[in-house]
């Protein structure tokens, strides 16, 4: 990568900036007459555990969205626009409809859901429009500007909104990754060789690749255990292939992820106030950032509830302060009013995250989960 590429990544601050980065490199790629580049997005990994592997590659700080999770910050990233534009602010949001029912949409299972509906068997199916996802073109377009042919490695995730699949992969040509999601969870490294072994297939003159590596399973289930290392050392030792013959190479991740533990008094308090007798519709959020769309009337008081039973260990706070702590600034509606009134945003490790199953987790705002690495070879 020549110095100009360096300097450009000296200089990024956020995720949202991989756009500019990755198109840079694919345009001087193409004038120099190599015409590939390779990146990877790698799902859940936190710049202190890329930081104490002493890679062989460049390493840089990248600052993640909020909420740090992967449909918010993967899509930031390829559209080179946070979600006070594109609008997704998590996996589950109300979308505003021509009904105003005040239901929830869940990303990850394209449903709509109100009061009463299964999160399993119940919701409604989505037609493919609602998310109204905003854009100005994507890095694959940057590419394709360039001359070269974008390619897009990527899991199918049965359920997964169609309308965030296609705006995610715009103006690539798709290949599917066809890891198991049960290996995921078990079996990151063989994960991750499958991924790349993808991606030397598909190497040749002006073909530019974004693949996406998910660790994510695995670590809320396990944490960053030696076998997440072996899978962030194969990435590194590929990534310094792919340079040694001249290919401009880089991998950043979407998040990285922090300890969480449920307590029951937090779980309880949780499902009391999320019903109809103080909500408008169910909970939304990602996470260790979950937020309530109480009635007008109601408020201050669930508000109060919140701070008072999560205490220290979360910042709770109305969705309208938000800007004071430098999250959410620049939304106008009707973007503003896909998240909920009332917000609760971990702080350390006990919070009521939706499934307390999981010992990591992400979705909040700590330097684990805000401060992601962005390496760079060649």
């Amino acid at each position: 990568m020549n110095d100009s590429i360096w300097q450009l990544a000296k200089n990024v601050q956020s995720i949202t900036a991989v756009r500019l980065l990755a198109a840079s490199a694919g345009v001087n790629a193409a004038k120099r007459g190599i015409g590939s580049v390779i990146v990877i997005g790698v799902d859940g990994v936190s710049y202190d555990v890329a930081e104490a592997l002493h890679l062989s590659g460049t390493l840089h700080s990248l600052r993640s969205v909020f909420p740090t999770t992967s449909v918010t910050a993967f899509l930031s990233s390829i559209l080179g626009i946070g979600p006070e534009f594109h609008g997704i602010w998590g996996p589950v949001l109300r979308i505003e409809s021509s009904t105003n029912d005040d239901s929830v949409v869940n990303l990850l299972r394209s449903r709509r859901y109100r009061w009463g509906d299964d999160w399993v068997t119940g919701g409604t199916p989505l037609n493919g429009t609602e998310l109204n996802i905003r854009n100005q073109g994507s890095l694959f377009h940057d590419w394709q500007s360039a001359d070269l042919k974008p390619i897009a490695i990527s899991a199918e995730y049965p359920g997964m909104s169609k309308e965030w699949l296609d705006a995610i992969h715009l103006g690539a040509v798709r290949i599917v990754d066809p890891t198991p999601a049960a290996m995921m969870s078990v079996e990151p490294l063989a994960h991750t060789q499958i991924v790349i072994g993808i991606v030397r297939d598909v190497i040749a003159p002006m073909n530019a690749v974004w693949a996406h590596i998910n660790l994510d399973p695995y670590i809320h289930l396990h944490g960053y255990d030696a076998q997440i290392a072996a899978a962030i050392s194969y990435i590194d030792d590929m990534c310094c292939d792919f340079a040694a013959q001249g290919i401009p190479s880089m991998w950043y991740a979407d998040h990285g992820m922090m300890r969480t533990k449920v307590l029951e008094c937090d779980r309880l308090l949780w499902e009391q106030l999320e019903t109809p007798l103080w909500c408008r519709g169910r909970a939304g959020g990602a996470g260790r950032t979950r937020w309530l769309y109480p009635h007008a009337r109601f408020e201050g008081h669930v508000l109060k509830m919140l701070l008072d039973g999560l205490g220290t260990d979360a910042i709770v706070i109305h969705r309208d302060e938000l800007g004071s702590l430098g999250l959410l600034e620049g939304m106008a509606e009707p973007i503003s009013l896909r998240v909920g009134e009332v917000v609760a945003i971990a702080t350390g490790e006990r919070f009521p995250i939706p499934d307390p199953n999981l010992i990591f987790e992400h979705g909040g705002i700590s330097e684990q989960e805000r401060r992601i690495p962005l390496v760079i070879y060649g």
